[in-house]
């Protein structure tokens, strides 16, 4: 993909972008980020993992290898995936959402990983007064 990239985009464009493959059975996500917000792993013990990668953006460097990093998940882990205009949401002060808004948000709320992502989108809603500079998707899987 960032061959065909490199060869076919803008100049001075690219794409940033976190691929995961989850295998249920083994509990098992294999991932690469490459140049996107990392993810974030909050462990059933109370520790947050980020899942940075190592990737530089695909369209800006044709022969970078990409490397695949593995997480082994648990039982009560919530993983969050979003993009950057969850964390770059600004509220009135100019004071970005961040990743530690981001990590706390999903730690004060137990439930379901859809009532959990509902909770988060509604706090980051309220803290930038709903006007958002950048798309904003926010996905939150429970391990069980």
């Amino acid at each position: 993909m960032d061959k065909f990239l490199c060869a076919n985009i803008a100049s001075g464009k690219f794409v940033t972008f976190f691929y995961a493959v989850l295998d249920a059975n083994s509990r098992t996500l294999t991932y690469e980020n490459a140049g996107h917000s990392p993810g974030h792993l909050l462990r059933s013990d109370g520790t947050t993992e980020t899942l940075q990668g190592g990737g530089a953006v695909l369209g800006a460097l044709p022969d970078w290898t990409y490397q695949s990093y593995t997480a082994q998940l648990h039982p009560g882990d919530m993983l969050l995936l979003s993009t950057d205009g969850i964390t770059e949401a600004e509220n009135a002060q100019v004071e970005e959402f961040g990743d530690e808004r981001l990590l706390q948000a999903a730690r004060a709320r137990d439930g379901s990983a859809l009532e959990i992502q509902r909770v988060i989108m509604q706090q980051v809603t309220a803290f930038c007064g709903g006007t958002f500079h950048d798309d904003a998707t926010l996905l939150v899987l429970r391990i069980t």
